[in-house]
């Protein structure tokens, strides 16, 4: 198929290859993935204040000097890069986790009533180069993974506002 103008091509003279599939309009479930997902980042894209939360880490495992108890803080700024919408920077016992300095931590970020929500970077270093965060302001908890070495924090956030 040529991508320029999107017609089936043949590498045999008269003779005609079939059209490709388009990629659009989705169809089946595809489509109702896409539908259904739709509303969830409906708040993506929107600025919001910046916001810091504290908390205490419920589980931890494989980060070195990280025990359950540490104490925890998570940070959400609007900064863009590379598609996504905010900065996200989780530091547990003086050690950074996700963002901070270092190139990173960047994600995908649910603003609500003009404030950050939720934010996440589903994907682990072995897809993206960087771990995966889950952070989920209205129920206080943030999820922190890696898959190479294998860890994983739990962190339960104090009470405040989302």
């Amino acid at each position: 198929m040529s991508k320029r103008d999107g017609r089936s091509r043949s590498n045999h003279p008269g003779r005609r290859s079939p059209p490709l599939a388009p990629a659009f309009p989705l169809r089946g479930w595809l489509a109702a993935a896409v539908l259904l997902l739709v509303p969830l980042g409906s708040g993506c894209g929107e600025k919001a204040d910046a916001v810091q939360r504290t908390g205490t880490a419920r589980e931890a495992s494989g980060v070195k000097g990280v025990r359950a108890g540490a104490p925890c803080d998570v940070q959400i700024a609007p900064e863009s890069r590379g598609g996504f919408d905010c900065r996200i920077t989780l530091r547990c016992a003086g050690v950074t986790l996700y963002g901070g300095e270092k190139l990173g931590g960047y994600g995908d970020c649910e603003v609500r009533e003009g404030r950050y929500a939720a934010a996440a970077d589903p994907r682990l270093s072995s897809k993206d180069g960087d771990p995966s965060i889950r952070v989920d302001l209205v129920q206080g908890e943030v999820i922190f993974a890696d898959d190479g070495p294998e860890q994983r924090v739990v962190v339960a956030l104090d009470p405040g506002p989302p």
